[in-house]
């Protein structure tokens, strides 16, 4: 379990292809981190296949790749940068919302708008997933914890402020690229509990 606040950003050095999957290896800032350990990287929880005292190692299966824009990782070809945090401890300050780390899809940006005040973005969301989308409600994007603005028929509008640009990649975006989207889980509980009700 996550909260959508990432950590940092960790960059990404090397992308090699296993099977049918893929096999990331990014840097390792952190002291602590153990073989088997979960850790979001753009909003998908992985596990800590490989790690020592400079590097992490990720294993992507191909369901992974299919549902995430880990999907267009290649080798020699991928961001420098991911999102990262830690999984949830017991006890700890909730600061955004619960997020899974399960990705629900990847979704596109349709339009951004920046000034000195933060940024506006558009995302558009496939049909199924209207009834997970509630104004002011919360959604998780690429990772980070955001606030659903406002929403038409086919997409949602988010404001990021500038803190939020500072200490993630969002700033990077623009229209046509792809986000992983992970929808708000109480949201998604609620509107399955309404339809088994009938």
């Amino acid at each position: 379990m996550f909260t959508g606040l990432v950590e940092r950003s960790l960059r990404i050095r090397r992308v090699a292809t296993q099977g049918a999957g893929l096999r990331v290896t990014t840097e390792n800032p952190y002291a602590d981190v153990v073989l088997g350990e979960s850790i979001a990287l753009n909003g998908a929880c992985l596990t800590v296949a490989e790690t020592a005292r400079d590097h992490l190692v990720f294993d992507l299966s191909g369901e992974t790749l299919e549902r995430t824009t880990f999907g267009a990782f290649a080798p020699g070809r991928h961001p420098e940068w991911v999102h990262a945090e830690r999984a949830l401890q017991i006890g700890a300050r909730l600061g955004g919302h619960f997020v899974t780390g399960h990705i629900d899809a990847r979704s596109t940006v349709l339009a951004k708008k920046r000034d000195a005040d933060g940024c506006a973005l558009r995302i558009a969301f496939q049909p199924n997933a209207r009834p997970w989308l509630v104004e002011k409600g919360s959604v998780a994007v690429d990772g980070v914890s955001l606030t659903v603005n406002a929403l038409d028929e086919v997409s949602f509008a988010l404001w990021l402020v500038p803190h939020t640009l500072a200490v993630t990649q969002l700033g990077h975006l623009a229209p046509e690229m792809d986000v992983n989207v992970e929808y708000d889980m109480l949201g998604k509980y609620a509107s399955q509990a309404a339809h088994l009700r009938g």
